[in-house]
């Protein structure tokens, strides 16, 4: 269970730098285009959905035996 655990706060910190990344650089194409509120609507939800989804398949699928 503590391996679980602690692959878990790994794989968070590693998706949170991965989705900061990505976000900040859809931000930045995006903004650039003026299409900000695109962005906010549409593209945030569905990059971290898709991170929090795949972190989680990551995690599950790594323990299940």
């Amino acid at each position: 269970m503590k391996n679980i655990v602690k692959e878990g706060i790994l794989n968070s910190i590693e998706l949170a730098i991965w989705g900061t990344l990505i976000l900040r650089l859809l931000k930045y194409f995006f903004l650039k285009n003026e299409d900000g509120n695109f962005l906010i609507l549409v593209v945030v939800p569905i990059v971290l959905l898709t991170i929090i989804i795949h972190g989680a398949k990551s995690i599950y699928f790594k323990h299940k035996k």
